[in-house]
C-alpha cells in the first residue's frame, strides 16, 4: 500500500503522490479549467522538471479560452513509461482521452 502526504497545492498533491506510489500513468476528471496550450505547457514543464520525461493529453469542453471551464478531462504519463508513448489524442468536447504504448 502507497501512502502519500497531502494538504498542499492540490496540483503538488498529485505529483507527490504520483512520485512516492511510482505511478506511470493516471488520469484527473473534471480539473476544470480552460485546457489551453499555456496551461499545457506549464503541466509539461513541471512534469518533465520533476520526473525527466513525461506529458499530458488534455482536454476541456467548449467554452471558456480561459481560467475556470467546468468538466474536461487530463491523462499524464511520466517516468520510464513515457518512452513507451506511440499516440494519443481527446475528442472535442473534453470527455474522452486515450493513449497506445
Amino acid at each position: 500500500m502507497c501512502v502519500a502526504v497531502i494538504g498542499g497545492h492540490p496540483a503538488q498533491d498529485v505529483l507527490n503522490a504520483t512520485a512516492t506510489c511510482d505511478i506511470g500513468v493516471y488520469g484527473i476528471a473534471e480539473p476544470n479549467t480552460a485546457m489551453n496550450d499555456s496551461i499545457k505547457t506549464a503541466i509539461n514543464t513541471r512534469i518533465k522538471s520533476r520526473f525527466g520525461s513525461g506529458f499530458i493529453t488534455a482536454e476541456s469542453g467548449p467554452g471558456r479560452k480561459t481560467g475556470y471551464n467546468p468538466g474536461g478531462i487530463m491523462q499524464v504519463i511520466q517516468g520510464k513509461v513515457a518512452g513507451r508513448h506511440s499516440q494519443s489524442g481527446a475528442e472535442k468536447w473534453g470527455r474522452f482521452l486515450w493513449l497506445t504504448l
